[in-house]
């Protein structure tokens, strides 16, 4: 047996009112009260029905035909159901309303269900993308600071490297000094008859070679002591003609 029990407010007592007999349209105001019991062990199912809106209705129904009715605690003859059409009818009709509404809402509540199971599986999604986002952000943000030091290494060693290569091109403008002072130094000793004629010349603490010829001891000493700048330093040169 299944049970069915609707409250209908002010407004749906309202809306019946007016279809009841003269006897129910004369009683005080209140709550209308509708409860259904069915029991499926007969066929047609059979409706018990108290019903309440001034009087109070008890009504079985085997389906649609009204086996037993009850006004009050006043039994009602069989012959007499008739003149309680109006109000058995409006019952049948809300119960039907009801019974749809009843459908149309545990669809809905399935509706509902299925949406806010969607929504937490969505949710969890959400949460889960935004934990992976927020790590992303860190390691960015871990990734951007380790740049930002590369970038300063880097721009300190573009500065030493700009800076050593200024040095590198001034030792070499003082090799090259030094290479063509003691090239000059070569000539006008007497080691080579001009610029052009020395194709090869080595120096350094311990040996003086032009083209080739070492160079007497004294020669190197004072060629090493005059060109020879610091310790390792060495002069060389080789020109092919």
């Amino acid at each position: 047996m299944k049970k069915i029990t609707v409250y209908l407010g002010l407004l749906c007592l309202a809306v019946i009112a007016f279809t009841l007999t003269a006897k129910a349209q004369q009683t005080g105001s209140g709550s209308t009260f509708l409860s259904v019991n069915e029991d499926s062990s007969f066929s047609p199912v059979r409706s018990f029905i108290i019903y309440k809106n001034g009087p109070l209705y008890n009504v079985t129904m085997a389906g649609e035909k009204v086996l037993d009715l009850t006004v009050d605690g006043r039994k009602i003859p069989a012959d007499s159901f008739y003149v309680y059409d109006p109000v058995i009818k409006r019952i049948a009709e809300q119960i039907k309303k009801d019974r749809i509404q009843a459908k149309l809402d545990m669809e809905q509540a399935g509706r509902d269900k299925l949406q806010a199971e969607r929504d937490a599986v969505q949710a969890q999604r959400d949460k889960l993308q935004a934990e992976r986002d927020a790590e992303q952000m860190q390691k960015d943000k871990v990734q951007a600071e380790k740049d930002a030091v590369q970038v300063q290494k880097d721009k300190l060693q573009a500065e030493g490297d700009h800076e050593q290569a200024r040095k590198d091109k001034k030792q070499a403008e003082e090799d090259r000094a030094i290479l063509k002072s003691v090239i000059s130094a070569v000539v006008k000793d007497g080691l080579a008859p001009d610029e052009k004629s020395v194709t090869s010349l080595y120096l350094d603490e311990n040996e003086f070679v032009v083209n080739g010829k070492s160079q007497p001891e004294d020669v190197r000493k004072k060629y090493t002591k005059k060109f020879v700048v610091r310790q390792g330093f060495i002069v060389s040169y080789r020109h092919n003609r």
